[in-house]
């Protein structure tokens, strides 16, 4: 793996778990001390998250963490709406033992971490939640769903940390995906379809209340 993509990967990492706060300044010479690398391959991952989204191109050198506001987030699940929508569908018609297998597994691992609530468990929801979301783009079988879907699951407000929500909510979360993987194991398209909706628009609506 070459410097950049290492550190590129590193820096994004991140600012998917909220290292930086939104504005804070990215200075070339400082990363490049603190990662033990030189300026070259840290421009080259700065430029990368630039054209992906999470930073912003500062005057001189350097870059700030972007700034996602209300309306972007809002904008982002009306997105995931539409094409997860159309993800799962695809997914009812083409996806593979294996896939299923996967899903049913991130379920597990987030039943468990609620219901161990060791140190970190946050983090395994968080994780657990985005490999499900991510699972249902990957089973579509469409190179370009996957991508979008993947880049839209990358907003950390968007993906959520689990740490505001209640034990009751997760666990309903939980139910939903449930309720997905069967609607997609069936090969039921619309039923998968207006499940995922649903679970996306109530995720929506309690980022509205959250956010008022």
């Amino acid at each position: 793996m070459k410097v950049s993509e290492s550190i590129y990967i590193a820096l994004r990492d991140r600012l998917m778990s909220g290292f930086y706060e939104p504005g804070t300044r990215l200075v070339e010479e400082a990363l490049a001390s603190e990662l033990d690398a030189s300026r070259t391959p840290v421009r080259t991952a700065i430029q990368k998250l630039i054209a992906d989204g999470f930073l912003e191109q500062a005057p001189k050198r350097g870059a700030v963490v972007s700034m996602v506001g209300k309306s972007e987030i809002v904008d982002i699940y009306n997105l995931r709406v539409v094409l997860e929508g159309h993800a799962v569908c695809l997914a009812s018609e083409r996806v593979n033992e294996s896939s299923l297998i996967a899903m049913k597994e991130t379920i597990n691992r987030m039943e468990h971490a609620i219901d161990n609530k060791k140190s970190g468990y946050q983090e395994v929801l968080k994780e657990a939640n985005r490999d499900f979301h991510y699972l249902i783009y990957e089973s579509s079988l469409n190179p370009m769903i996957r991508s979008f879907g993947s880049r839209l699951l990358e907003f950390p407000l968007v993906i959520g940390r689990y740490y505001i929500y209640t034990d009751e909510q997760v666990r309903n979360s939980i139910r939903e995906h449930s309720q997905i993987i069967k609607a997609i194991e069936t090969g039921d398209a619309q039923w998968a379809k207006s499940s995922i909706e649903s679970h996306l628009m109530g995720a929506l609506n309690s980022f509205k209340r959250k956010n008022i």
